[in-house]
C-alpha cells in the first residue's frame, strides 16, 4: 500500500525559473519582431494625430508645434503602451491578440496607465535631482508598475506597491533590461534626429515625418521589455503560469 501510495503521488510542481536579464531582453526582441506588423499598424494609428501634425506644420511654425507634438506623442504612447502590454502577455501564451481587443485594453486602460507614467516619471525626476543615483534606483523599483495596472486592474499606488514588491531583489536584472532599452532609444533617437540633417534636400513634409515614425515605432521594445518583464518576475516570485495571467483579458 505505501509503495502503491508513492507511486500515485503526484509529481512535484517544477520550480520556478530564475529571473534573468538575457532572457527577458531576448523574449522583448524576439516578442516585437514576431509581432511587428499588429503592433506596428496600432502603434501607428494611434500617432495619427502626431503625423497629421507633423505634416501639416509650415516649417516656420515648427518650434511652437514640436512641443505640441510632443505633448500628443505622449498620450498616445500611453495607449499604445496599454494594448502592447496586452499582445505581449498573449505572445507569451502563444496566441495572437486581435488588433480590436489591442485597442480595446490600450483606450479602455488609458486613465490608469496615465496615471501610474505620472506618478513614475515624478518619481525618477525626483531621483535623478538627487544625485541620479537614487533616479536610476527609482526607475528599476517601479519598472513593471504599468503592466501591473494593466494586467491587475491596480490604481497608480496600489500598482507601484506591486511593482516594489515584484522587483525585489532583481533590480540589478532589472536594471541591464532598462539600460538595453535605453540605449536602442537613444539611438533611435539618434537616427530620428539625423533624418532632420537632410531635410532641406527632402520634400516637405517626408523628412518630419520619418523622423515621427522613427520615434513612434520604437515604442514596442519599451512595451515589451517592461511586460516581459513582469510576466518573468511574476513567474520567478509567485509561481504562476502565462495561461493564469492572461485569463484577466478574457
Amino acid at each position: 500500500m505505501e509503495s502503491l501510495a508513492t507511486t500515485l503521488a503526484p509529481a512535484p510542481a517544477p520550480a520556478p525559473r530564475p529571473f534573468s536579464p538575457g532572457a527577458v531582453i531576448g523574449r522583448s526582441f524576439s516578442t516585437w519582431f514576431a509581432n511587428l506588423v499588429p503592433f506596428s499598424i496600432v502603434t501607428l494609428t494611434v500617432n495619427l494625430p502626431v503625423f497629421l501634425l507633423a505634416a501639416l506644420a509650415p516649417d516656420e511654425e515648427r518650434p511652437e508645434l514640436d512641443r505640441l507634438q510632443m505633448f500628443v506623442s505622449s498620450l498616445a504612447d500611453l495607449i499604445v503602451i496599454g494594448a502592447l502590454t496586452h499582445g505581449v502577455l498573449q505572445a507569451l501564451n502563444g496566441t495572437a491578440a486581435p488588433l480590436g481587443a489591442l485597442f480595446r485594453r490600450g483606450f479602455t486602460r488609458w486613465g490608469p496607465v496615465a496615471r501610474v507614467s505620472i506618478a513614475y516619471a515624478l518619481l525618477v525626476f525626483l531621483g535623478l535631482g538627487l544625485l541620479v543615483v537614487p533616479g536610476v534606483i527609482a526607475a528599476c523599483v517601479w519598472y513593471v508598475a504599468i503592466p501591473a495596472v494593466v494586467v491587475e486592474d491596480r490604481g497608480a499606488f496600489a500598482a507601484l506597491a506591486r511593482s516594489r514588491a515584484l522587483t525585489k531583489g532583481s533590480r540589478w536584472a532589472v536594471l541591464v533590461v532598462a539600460l538595453v532599452v535605453f540605449a536602442v532609444t537613444v539611438a533611435t533617437g539618434a537616427a530620428s534626429a539625423a533624418v532632420g540633417t537632410f531635410a532641406p534636400a527632402l520634400p516637405h513634409p517626408v523628412a518630419p515625418l520619418l523622423a515621427t515614425a522613427i520615434g513612434a515605432l520604437v515604442t514596442p521594445l519599451g512595451a515589451c521589455a517592461a511586460a516581459v518583464a513582469y510576466h518573468d518576475l511574476r513567474v520567478a516570485k509567485e509561481g504562476v503560469d502565462t495561461a493564469a495571467l492572461v485569463k484577466v483579458f478574457e
